[in-house]
């Protein structure tokens, strides 16, 4: 069975953006996707994104799957 990680972010910030885009495929933009992304680097992208949409405080969005 395959599994994969996949983001969608909504108006978020270059430097999320950046970050996805470092360790992620960006089908479309605003929407990544990872085939194989381990379960500790998938968790570390998830906080980081958490500590800086909170930090920015902004309307950005980010959804994982």
């Amino acid at each position: 069975m395959m599994s994969f990680t996949l983001i969608v972010t909504h108006e978020a910030p270059q430097r999320i953006r950046g970050l996805l885009a470092s360790c992620m495929l960006e089908v479309v933009s605003c929407v990544y996707v990872a085939p194989h992304l381990s379960v500790a680097v998938r968790d570390r992208l998830w906080s980081v994104i958490e500590e800086w949409a909170f930090e920015l405080a902004s309307e950005a969005g980010v959804a994982m799957l």
